[in-house]
């Protein structure tokens, strides 16, 4: 699990790297949990309730560094991210529901191997031949099985690798899950009969017009007319209309059914 952003900024309040929480290595208490190469859903949510709960146990009631009130329990929680150095995209301020909830919606919206496209990526550094330097190792897993089987090759030779998704895929996964939380429009009501409004000068013929912000379009077929879907707007674009010309006696506006 990562957080996209820079990472390398020091926190000089506590003397401590902030925002580096690229693996996640916390969400792993024991040796057990660390030679797996997934959690489930609970295990992660109890986790990430630890998590919280040994901030608040850590700095409530502790002085701040320049002085003042101690902190207290609801202040810890209403800023989580000042405490633990986590913050979550999209919120200046991260409260502990947010943090927790990340996780949650995490778990809500999880997408299979197969779904993501092109399975997962295994990273990880060996020493270069020469043993001065380190280089960086990619392997791919397609599916379930594979990751299993390849996630135990790799204990039994001493490495435990980053497991992951490229950018794309991420891109991909985002939009199956947006797809798949956007609920259905409700369908717009048609009416069942327009209105038209119709000028009459004197005796000559009528007129269909639309009415704008600016103008008046006029149309000699009502087929191609304006249709205002009730009465009501139309009857106002009428009067609109009727204000405009009422220096003319010869102009009579009217609404009339389409």
């Amino acid at each position: 699990m990562i957080e996209s952003g820079d990472n390398n900024v020091w926190d000089v309040d506590r003397n401590r790297r902030s925002r580096s929480w690229s693996s996640c290595r916390w969400l792993h208490e024991t040796d057990e949990q660390r030679a797996r190469y997934s959690l489930s859903g609970e295990e992660i949510l109890n986790l990430a309730r630890h998590e919280i709960l040994s901030n608040i146990n850590e700095y409530n009631g502790k002085e701040r560094p320049f002085g003042g009130t101690p902190y207290t329990e609801e202040e810890i929680k209403s800023n989580l991210g000042y405490f633990n150095c986590i913050q979550i995209t999209g919120h200046s301020v991260t409260t502990a529901s947010q943090f927790f909830n990340f996780f949650k919606s995490g778990i809500r919206n999880a997408l299979t191997m197969e779904e993501i496209r092109g399975g997962l990526r295994f990273s990880w550094y060996e020493l270069s031949e020469d043993k001065k330097g380190s280089k960086y190792c990619t392997d791919y897993a397609k599916d379930e099985n594979e990751l299993a089987q390849k996630w135990a090759d790799f204990r039994s030779k001493g490495i435990t690798p980053w497991i992951g998704i490229s950018e794309c895929q991420g891109d991909y996964a985002w939009e199956i899950v947006r797809e798949r939380n956007r609920k259905p429009r409700a369908e717009k009501k048609k009416p069942s009969s327009y209105f038209v409004i119709a000028f009459t000068y004197a005796t000559v013929e009528r007129y269909m017009t639309k009415l704008t912000s600016r103008k008046i379009f006029f149309n000699p077929w009502r087929d191609c007319a304006f249709k205002y879907s009730s009465q009501k707007l139309a009857e106002k674009a009428a009067e609109r209309i009727g204000l405009r010309f009422k220096q003319f006696s010869n102009i009579h506006v009217e609404c009339v059914p389409a």
